[in-house]
C-alpha cells in the first residue's frame, strides 16, 4: 500500500470519501476573496447581554478557571458583564466589582446572582481542536453502521433525528458481522417499501471491522480490508444497489447491482481495461480502495438521491454544531478546510444565525489544507494567519470563522492499516501503510528512517518561512519520524521565526518512544492526541493490530505532561464521537472499552482530571490560537457560559 499520491482526495486521511461528496456538491462554488467575501448579513437582534455574579456558595460548588493552563486553579466568584468575564477572585471583591459596574453603567440589566449548589461546577467552555465540519454532516442522511451507538446495530435508537448517531459516545453492544447483515436486510426492505425512493441505493457509513466482536475469529480467513465484499452483500439483496463506506473513509464495499450501474456509468472508460461487463464483474471483488475506485461509485448513485443529500447538507451542519453545543463545546476547529468549501458553509451559518439570533453556535476556527507548496495561500483573503477577534462573530476572519494554521496530511489511520509504520502491522495483510509524499521504493522499512522525503521537508520549510503555524497529520511511527525531521530542518533554515511563536502541532501522533517525546519537547512541537485510540480501539490495537507496541507507545499523555509538553485531546469527528468530557474520561482512565474485563492500557500514562480539563480547554485554545479569548475563565476573556440549565438565581 506504500504510495506517493497526487495529493488530491486520495491522500491518506481526512475523510476523503466524504470530501469527494462535498466537492461534488459545491464544485461550482468559488472561494471568497479579499474583495468579494460572502455576503454580509444584517446584524441580528439578540437578547440583552448578561450581567451576572456566580460564586461557589462557601465551597458547595467549584469555579475551576484553568487560569494560565492550571487545571487546579479555582476562585470563589466571577463577574460576567457585556459577554465577557470582568472579574475573578473572592466573593467580597466580586460584589464590590459588580456594584461598581452597575453604578457606572446605568443601562446595564439587573445583576443576576447565582450560588452554586452541592456538586455543581463552572469550567471554561470545552474545545474540539480537530474535527471535520465539511465532511461529518454529509453522512448524517446515510444509514449508520458505525460501532458507536446506544443500542445494538439494527435496534431502534432513542430518536429518529439523524444527529442522534453523533450523540452516541459508547461502543455498541455485540457489534459484529452478523448484526451488520441483519441491519442491512431490514434497511433494504424499508428502502424498497418506499415508493418515493425507487432506484435509490442503500447508502451506509461508519463500518469498522476492527471493532467487530467476531473479528478476526469468525472472519473465515478474511482480513480487516476485505472481510466485507460482494459475496457478503449479494445474498442480502441482489437487486438493490448497496454502497457501504468504512469508518476510515478509504475503503468502500458494493454489491453486484452497484457494480453493474458503475459499469453502465463508466462503460467507455472501463472497457479498455476489462473489455466486457462479465470480466468487470468477475474481477471486481466489491471492495473499493481509495478515491480512484470510490469516486466512480459515488458518482453512479441515483441522481435524485444525491440531490436529496445536497439539499439536507445545511441542516445537517447545524445539527452537528448543536450536538457540539450540547457537549459543552464553544469552539470547534476544522482540521482540513479547503477554499471551495468556505463560502457555502459561511452562507449556511449566516442564514441560520439570522433566523435564530439567540442560538449560541460554537465558534469556528479552521486549518487550511495544503498538499504542496503551491497550495499555501497568497492571494486569498486569508493570506496570513488570523489572530481572531470577537467584534463581529459571523464575518470571515473573525473568531467565529478564522484560519489559524495550515494542515498537511502525511499518512493514514492505524485502525485502517494506512498509518505509515517502520515495521509492518501485526495483523494480515502485513502492510506498512500509506505515505502521501514520494518515498524511496528500495527502502527496507526496517529501523529508523534516515531521511524524510524532500517534498514534505520543503513544504514545511516554505510554510514556516511564511509564518504559517502547521498541523501535520502523522499516525504511524515512520510518519512521526518524518514529521519531526521536517520540523527540525525547517527550524534550521528559518532561524528568525521561532518555533514557539508558531505553535506547530503533530495530529494524532499515535506511537511515541521516549526519544520521540524528547525530540518533540526540544523542537517545541505540541501534539494533539486522538484519545479514542485508547478508549475505543485500544483493545484491538493491543491484541491484534500493534500488540505490545500499543502498550508501550500509544497516546502517551502522562509522559507528555511530565515533560511539560502542551498537548490537547481531540475526536477527529466523525472518526470518533464529539465530546471533550468523554475524551477526558478516556485520558484519565485509559480503559480499553472493547476489552471484556475493561482492562487499562498502560496505567502509567493516565493523567489527572485537572490535567485532562486543561487539555480540553486552555491547551486546546492555545493550539487553536484563541487562548487570549477562550479556554480559561480570566478577566477580559469571552464568557462562553451556559447558565440556562441547572443553575438558578438567589
Amino acid at each position: 500500500m506504500t504510495h506517493d499520491c497526487d495529493h488530491g482526495l486520495s491522500c491518506g486521511c481526512h475523510n476523503p470519501t466524504a470530501e469527494a461528496l462535498f466537492k461534488m456538491f459545491v464544485q461550482k462554488s468559488s472561494a471568497p476573496s479579499a474583495t468579494k467575501a460572502a455576503p454580509k448579513a444584517a446584524k441580528p437582534v439578540t437578547s440583552p447581554k448578561p450581567f451576572m455574579l456566580i460564586h461557589d456558595n462557601g465551597g458547595k460548588g467549584v469555579i475551576r478557571t484553568v487560569a494560565e493552563g492550571d487545571g487546579d486553579a479555582t476562585v470563589e466568584a466571577l463577574v460576567i458583564f457585556d459577554d465577557k468575564i470582568h472579574f475573578t477572585g473572592t466573593l467580597k471583591d466580586a460584589k464590590a466589582n459588580a456594584a461598581s459596574l452597575a453604578q457606572n453603567n446605568p443601562d446595564a440589566p439587573a445583576l443576576q446572582t447565582i450560588a452554586l449548589k452541592n456538586g455543581q461546577c463552572v469550567v471554561p467552555g470545552l474545545i474540539e481542536p480537530h474535527v471535520h465540519i465539511t465532511t461529518s454532516p454529509l453522512m448524517l442522511d446515510w444509514e449508520n453502521y458505525s460501532p458507536f451507538g446506544d443500542t445494538a446495530l439494527g435496534e431502534a435508537g432513542p430518536s429518529d433525528d439523524p444527529s442522534a448517531e453523533m450523540e452516541a459516545q459508547n461502543l455498541r453492544p455485540d457489534y459484529c458481522l452478523a448484526k451488520l447483515k441483519d441491519a442491512l436486510k431490514a434497511d433494504v426492505a424499508k428502502l424498497k417499501a418506499d415508493p418515493n425512493k425507487k432506484g435509490w441505493w442503500l447508502l451506509g457509513d461508519g463500518v469498522d471491522t476492527s471493532l467487530m466482536s467476531d473479528f478476526p475469529d469468525h472472519a473465515k480467513g478474511k482480513t480487516l480490508l476485505d472481510c466485507i465484499d460482494k459475496n457478503f452483500l449479494d445474498p442480502i439483496d441482489d437487486q438493490t444497489p448497496m454502497l457501504l463506506v468504512a469508518a476510515s473513509e478509504h475503503t468502500a464495499y458494493v454489491n453486484t447491482p452497484a457494480l453493474k450501474i458503475i459499469w453502465e456509468t463508466y462503460k467507455d472508460k472501463l472497457t479498455a481495461e476489462y473489455q466486457t461487463e462479465e470480466n468487470f464483474l468477475n474481477k471486481s471483488s466489491g471492495v473499493l480502495q481509495e478515491m480512484d475506485q470510490v469516486v466512480p461509485a459515488l458518482e453512479a448513485v441515483h441522481k435524485e438521491q444525491l440531490e436529496y443529500l445536497k439539499k439536507n447538507l445545511p441542516d445537517n451542519l447545524i445539527r452537528m454544531l448543536k450536538v457540539a453545543q450540547k457537549r459543552g463545546v464553544t469552539l470547534v476547529y476544522d482540521a482540513a478546510m479547503q477554499d471551495r468549501f468556505v463560502g457555502p458553509i459561511h452562507e449556511y451559518l449566516e442564514t441560520y444565525r439570522n433566523e435564530q439570533p439567540d442560538w449560541p453556535s460554537p465558534r469556528i476556527g479552521m486549518a487550511h489544507l495544503v498538499n504542496k507548496i503551491g497550495d499555501i495561500p497568497t492571494d486569498f483573503s486569508f493570506a496570513k494567519p488570523t489572530r481572531p477577534s470577537a467584534d463581529d462573530p459571523y464575518q470571515l476572519g473573525s473568531l467565529n470563522f478564522y484560519y489559524g494554521s495550515l494542515k498537511i496530511v502525511s499518512d493514514g489511520s492505524n485502525q485502517g492499516l494506512t498509518g505509515y509504520q517502520i515495521k509492518p502491522y501485526c495483523c494480515a495483510p502485513k502492510e506498512y501503510g500509506l505515505y502521501n509524499f514520494p518515498v524511496d521504493k528500495t527502502d527496507s522499512h526496517n529501523g529508523t528512517p534516515e531521511k524524510a522525503p524532500p517534498e514534505i521537508i520543503e513544504l514545511v520549510k516554505t510554510a514556516w518561512g511564511k509564518k504559517w503555524p502547521l498541523m501535520l497529520h502523522a499516525n504511524g511511527e515512520r510518519a512521526i519520524n518524518y514529521a519531526l525531521e521536517a520540523y527540525e530542518e525547517a527550524a534550521k533554515v528559518n532561524g528568525d521565526i521561532s518555533a514557539e511563536s508558531l505553535r506547530n502541532r503533530i495530529e494524532h501522533c499515535s506511537l511515541l518512544t521516549d526519544k520521540r517525546l524528547d525530540r518533540i519537547k526540544d523542537a517545541h512541537i505540541h501534539p494533539s492526541y486522538l484519545i479514542g485510540h485508547v478508549g475505543y480501539w485500544g483493545w484491538t490495537f493491543r491484541n491484534y493490530i500493534f500488540e505490545e507496541l500499543a502498550e508501550d507507545q500509544l497516546d502517551r499523555c502522562k509522559s507528555s505532561q511530565n515533560r511539560k509538553i502542551l498537548f490537547s485531546l481531540h475526536s477527529d469527528c466523525a472518526v470518533s464521537p464529539l465530546g471533550p468530557l468523554r475524551m477526558m474520561e478516556q485520558a484519565v482512565t485509559r480503559k480499553m472499552e472493547g476489552s471484556p474485563d475493561a482492562r487499562v492500557l498502560n496505567e502509567n500514562e493516565c493523567i489527572t482530571s485537572a490535567e485532562a480539563l486543561a487539555a480540553a480547554t486552555y491547551n486546546a485554545a492555545w493550539q487553536c490560537h484563541a487562548e487570549h479569548l477562550v479556554g480559561s475563565l480570566e478577566p477580559s476573556k469571552l464568557a462562553d457560559l451556559d447558565t440556562r440549565k441547572n443553575l438558578s438565581s438567589e
